[in-house]
C-alpha cells in the first residue's frame, strides 16, 4: 500500500459509520443490497442513503485506480488491501446480480477478554485454562471451522500468552494477525507474501530466521506440507484451516499437499507433530442470535506406530476425556500439576476485573510489577 491509501470518510463515503465501528468484521454489497456482521456473528441487510449503484461503480473504480489494476469485463475480479481491510470486489460480467463487494475487517487488537468470553460462553473457563497451558508448554495448534467463524480471532487470542522471550515469525497474504501491535514488546517479525514471495518461499525465509513459533494465517494448499515440516523440527506453531471437525483435520492437510506427497508418510507426520486441535463455529442461540464459540477441543498423538486424535471436549457431547498421558507428564514437568488452571490466565482475568487492562501493552507493563507476582502468589487451583 501506498502513503496515499488512506482510511478516510470521502473514500468511504456513507460506509465510513461502518468502517469506525470496532463491532462489524464484514460489509458486503450483494449487487442490490448492503450487508453487515458483527463481531458477535450477527448478519443484518441495512439500508443507508447514498449507498446505490453509483457509489458502487464510484467506490470499486477508485479501489481500482489505487492498486493499478484494470478492472472491466476481461479483468474481472479485484483485490486491496489496507492495515486493517481487506477488499475483494468481482465485475458484473462475472456476477449476474451486478457488480459486488466484500469488505473484511482484521483489527489490530483483541475482539474479545479473557473474562468476556467466559462470561459470553466462548470457551468452558477450565478449557480456556487448557488451552492457555498448552500454548505455555508450546504445543502446536490447529484452529479449524466454516469461514467467518472466528478462527483467526480465536487463534490470536491464545497466542497473546507465548513467552515474550519467544521468537514469533508470522507468515500472511492479507494482514490479520497484528501480532507485534497485540503483543507490544515482544520478539516478532512479521511477513507478508505477495506476488514475488509466495508463502513456500516465505515459510523457507521464516524457517532460516530461526523462529520459536511459526504462525500462518491460513493453510490453503501446499505450503502446508513445509508448515508441518518445519513444527518436524522443532519450532512451534498455529495455524487456522477451513474444516468443520477436528477429526478431519489429518485429512485436510493433506488433501491440501496434493497428489505429490506419500499420504501415509504425511499423516504419520501430522500426528506426530500437530498437538492440539480447536474447532469454532457459530451457534444459534434461543433468540435466534448467534455467537461465536468453541464447540470441540482434540488432542493428536502418535504412539507405538498408532496415531490418534482424542476428542476432550466436545459440545452437546464428550464433557471431559482424559487427557493423554505424554501431555499430562509435559505439564506436570512444565510445573503445571492441574492441566485446568493458569497461573497466567487467573492473572490476566484479575487484571481485567479490577479495571487495570485496557489492552495488551498495558497487561504486559504490569506483568512486569510486583502486582502481578502477588497476583499469582496464591498457589490456589481453581476446583473445576
Amino acid at each position: 500500500m501506498t502513503d496515499k491509501w488512506k482510511l478516510t470518510r470521502e473514500i468511504f463515503g456513507p460506509l465510513w459509520a461502518y468502517i469506525m465501528d470496532d463491532s462489524v468484521t464484514d460489509i458486503d454489497w450483494d449487487g442490490d443490497a448492503l450487508w453487515i456482521e458483527y463481531a458477535n456473528g450477527t448478519k443484518q441487510m441495512v439500508h443507508v442513503a447514498g449507498v446505490d449503484a453509483k457509489f458502487v461503480n464510484n467506490f470499486t473504480q477508485y479501489v481500482a485506480n489505487h492498486v493499478a489494476r484494470p478492472f472491466n469485463q476481461i479483468d474481472n475480479t479485484l483485490s486491496a488491501e489496507t492495515d486493517t481491510l481487506r477488499i475483494t470486489v468481482a465485475h458484473e460480467s462475472l456476477v449476474t446480480s451486478g457488480r459486488c463487494f466484500s469488505i473484511r475487517k482484521s483489527m489490530p487488537k483483541l475482539r474479545f477478554s479473557a473474562v468476556g468470553a467466559i462470561e459470553d460462553g466462548y470457551c468452558p473457563p477450565e478449557w480456556m485454562h487448557f488451552l492457555v497451558n498448552c500454548v505455555v508448554l508450546r504445543k502446536n495448534f490447529a484452529f479449524c471451522g466454516e469461514p467467518g467463524h472466528g478462527k483467526t480471532e480465536c487463534a490470536k487470542f491464545f497466542s497473546t500468552f507465548i513467552r515474550p522471550a519467544d521468537k514469533v515469525i508470522t507468515v500472511e497474504d492479507t494482514l490479520e494477525w497484528h501480532y507485534k501491535c497485540i503483543n507490544p514488546g515482544k520478539r516478532a517479525d512479521e511477513i507478508k507474501v505477495n506476488d514475488n514471495e509466495d508463502y513456500i518461499k516465505a515459510i523457507k525465509l521464516a524457517l532460516r530466521l530461526n523462529p520459536t513459533w511459526l504462525m500462518l494465517s491460513e493453510a490453503r494448499s501446499t505450503e502446508v506440507q513445509y508448515l508441518i515440516e518445519g513444527w518436524s523440527t522443532g519450532v512451534h506453531g498455529m495455524t487456522t484451516l477451513h474444516t468443520n471437525d477436528v477429526r478431519n483435520i489429518p485429512d485436510r492437510v493433506v488433501n491440501m499437499m496434493g497428489n505429490d506427497v506419500e499420504s501415509g508418510r504425511m499423516i504419520n507426520n501430522i500426528y506426530a507433530h500437530l498437538d492440539i486441535g480447536v474447532l469454532l463455529e457459530k451457534v444459534m442461540e434461543p433468540n435466534g442470535n448467534y455467537k461465536r464459540q468453541i464447540t470441540q477441543i482434540a488432542c493428536f498423538e502418535r504412539k507405538d506406530g498408532d496415531n490418534r486424535c482424542t476428542i476432550l471436549w466436545e459440545r452437546g457431547g464428550v464433557q471431559q476425556a482424559d487427557i493423554p498421558q505424554q501431555l499430562q507428564k509435559e505439564l506436570y514437568q512444565m510445573g503445571i500439576s492441574n492441566p485446568f488452571f493458569s497461573r497466567d490466565l487467573k492473572a490476566r482475568m484479575s487484571a481485567e476485573e479490577n479495571g487495570r487492562l485496557y489492552g495488551m501493552e498495558e497487561w504486559h507493563e504490569w506483568k512486569r510489577k510486583e502486582e502481578y507476582l502477588g497476583a499469582v502468589a496464591e498457589d490456589v487451583e481453581e476446583p473445576w
